[in-house]
């Protein structure tokens, strides 16, 4: 656990120092300032907006991250661990993280909008419950997509530019998953393999709170996935160096 721990924070702190995080960050409060500049709103309807921008974003985040890599840094981290397994752990763990810090951005957000609109930003009274639910959901799409993002990385598929695409297409899959399945069904059949992030919003559209074990299944749900994605991708990556 001490290797993975040491990947993982490796892997923060140079994000960190190359000041990457700086243009997601500015992004980010652009989307929630716009997002929640218009009040009376519903929280609910909030939460499920930010849950399919975050799938997507976090995808391009992932994506971003895997390019930037630099490969004789990532060998001499991998050989100071000298364990395969603890490397790619911990980088699932950095992605992890990454992805709580901005799931909890996101979350904190409405509840400090609504402090400072005096409670009465929403439509009804902010509960407890509503930030729990709203973070399982944030973090759920976040790790998805970012793992999705870094599911094809430059040691699995080293033609750029065709993965790119590739991923841009299977995020806008994932995230619209939801309504094509409403048109056409059989597509269940092809699309498995992506999460139904839209399923998300098709269940709490016309709610009015939140229910927390739907909540906590869509949660496991997004991150099963997002383990999947970061096991199977971790093994390709190992067999290509081999």
């Amino acid at each position: 656990m001490k290797k993975i721990w040491s990947v993982a924070k490796y892997k923060l702190q140079y994000y960190g120092k190359g000041y990457t995080f700086v243009m997601p960050l500015i992004i980010i409060c652009i989307f929630m300032r716009f997002m929640y500049s218009v009040k009376p709103m519903d929280v609910v309807s909030g939460y499920i907006i930010t849950v399919n921008f975050l799938f997507l974003f976090m995808t391009w985040i992932g994506m971003t991250e895997t390019n930037r890599e630099n490969r004789a840094l990532e060998q001499i981290v991998e050989l100071r661990v000298n364990k395969a397994w603890a490397y790619f752990a911990g980088k699932m763990l950095f992605l992890l993280m990454l992805s709580l810090i901005i799931a909890a951005l996101c979350t904190v957000w409405p509840f400090v909008q609504n402090i400072i609109e005096k409670g009465t930003f929403f439509k009804r009274e902010y509960l407890p419950e509503d930030m729990v639910n709203g973070f399982l959901l944030n973090l759920g799409s976040a790790y998805s997509g970012v793992m999705l993002g870094s599911f094809l990385h430059p040691d699995v598929c080293r033609d750029r530019k065709p993965a790119i695409a590739l991923t841009v297409l299977f995020a806008l899959l994932a995230d619209l998953q939801g309504i094509l399945l409403l048109t056409k069904p059989v597509l269940k059949y092809i699309l498995w393999f992506l999460p139904n992030v839209a399923l998300v919003g098709l269940h709490y559209g016309n709610e009015e709170y939140f229910k927390l074990d739907v909540s906590l299944g869509y949660f496991c749900i997004l991150m099963i996935y997002a383990v999947v994605y970061g096991i199977i991708g971790s093994l390709c990556q190992y067999k290509k160096r081999a």
